[in-house]
């Protein structure tokens, strides 16, 4: 599953996007008249990965978040519109992906949630999910990419779970 980012301020007309983030589009929505009710964020851009790294992901998601007033992050939009397709984030990209969810079985309840086949995640209306931390700092395991590939890391530690690879280093965004 890889990333890529979005802009909500500058348009790219004529822009194709690679076929394989097309095929990560949610296909399902219990009522798309919705949608002039309640609109998901909008992105006026879409930056995709390299067509190769494209190609090779077996799901894409969009990596931005939305940052409160007070600089905190409270909210994860879980849908972007942009041309008239819904795109999912990272987080739901990951998840069906580790729950071997296919696309076709990603779903929008428009204005109330998202749907990964039977399992629905509740949003507010614009598709963005209230994030509930899970514990303090380091609550959950951090290994250094350098310590997998030098196989320091026990393969136990990684083996059934999803592992998300990024940045850690202060400045690093």
């Amino acid at each position: 599953v890889i990333g890529y980012n979005y802009s909500q301020g500058d348009n790219a007309q004529g822009m194709i996007l690679p076929d394989a983030l097309i095929n990560c589009i949610y296909k399902s929505f219990d009522d798309p008249s919705g949608f002039s009710k309640y609109p998901p964020l909008s992105a006026s851009r879409i930056f995709p990965p390299d067509s190769a790294l494209a190609n090779a992901a077996s799901r894409m998601g969009f990596v931005n978040v939305n940052i409160d007033e007070d600089r905190k992050i409270r909210w994860q939009p879980l849908i972007v519109g942009y041309r008239g397709e819904f795109f999912p984030s990272l987080q739901v990209a990951a998840a069906a992906n580790y729950l071997d969810i296919g696309p076709e079985q990603l779903g929008i309840k428009v204005g109330s949630a998202v749907t990964f086949g039977s399992r629905h995640v509740p949003t507010d209306p614009q598709g963005q999910m209230a994030i509930n931390y899970y514990g303090s700092e380091k609550t959950f395991d951090y290994y250094s990419a350098s310590d997998i590939i030098e196989k320091k890391v026990a393969m136990h530690e990684l083996s059934g779970k999803l592992v998300l690879v990024g940045f850690g280093a202060s400045g690093s965004t």
